[in-house]
């Protein structure tokens, strides 16, 4: 099996009880998963027994598995969900961990470099960014680290964070306007390509 097979490929293999397939949506999918776990959980530990109890119970029930077309969706929505009914669910319903946002390291500093071509000056661009996207709320930076960053549709990310579609509009419309407005990014060539892609995956949702 070539590291290159779609997705849905692997996850119909897996269905069928192929450890190959399984072991490969592991590799792909684990690093990405436990960035986005951490985002939303302040305790590392807990997102990785999540993860380690995610791909188990994955295997586990891989028969009664529904076919899906974004497998990185399927499992970012299964994550958040038992990250909220474990961390809510103990000692009596107090919850234990906060669920927010971290805002100071939302989006890491090596995707905020993608941005950039040169390499040279481009740490500073993305410390801009950074400080840009810090002007936003919690809700606001979880959309565009969704959306950007993770390439899910506007329908996929209101099921992600359990809200209404027109909910996650509003909360782009509102980033849209507070990083347009900003000064700092005004001033690097970045802003450019980042303005280009948030337009582009704003008229095509």
């Amino acid at each position: 099996m070539r590291d290159g097979t779609a997705d849905p490929v692997l996850w119909l293999d897996l269905k069928k009880g192929d450890r190959a397939a399984m072991e490969m949506l592991y590799k792909r999918h684990f690093p990405v998963l436990q960035r986005y776990g951490n985002k939303i959980c302040s305790s590392p530990e807990a997102v990785k027994d999540c993860l380690q109890d995610l791909f188990f119970q994955l295997w586990v029930r891989r028969e009664a598995l529904q076919d899906v077309q974004s497998v990185r969706f399927y499992l970012m929505k299964w994550l958040k969900r038992d990250l909220i009914r474990n961390l809510t669910g103990k000692k009596g319903g107090q919850q234990l961990i906060s669920l927010e946002v971290n805002s100071d390291d939302f989006l890491p500093e090596a995707e905020l470099n993608d941005f950039f071509e040169e390499s040279e000056i481009r740490a500073g661009r993305a410390e801009m960014l950074r400080q840009a996207l810090g002007q936003l709320s919690n809700k606001e930076r979880e959309v565009i680290y969704l959306r950007f960053f993770m390439h899910l549709p506007y329908e996929e990310i209101s099921l992600v964070m359990n809200v209404g579609y027109q909910v996650v509009m509003n909360y782009m419309h509102r980033a849209m306007k507070v990083l347009r407005e900003n000064q700092l990014l005004k001033n690097i060539s970045g802003w450019l390509l980042l303005m280009a892609n948030l337009i582009f995956f704003k008229i095509s949702s």
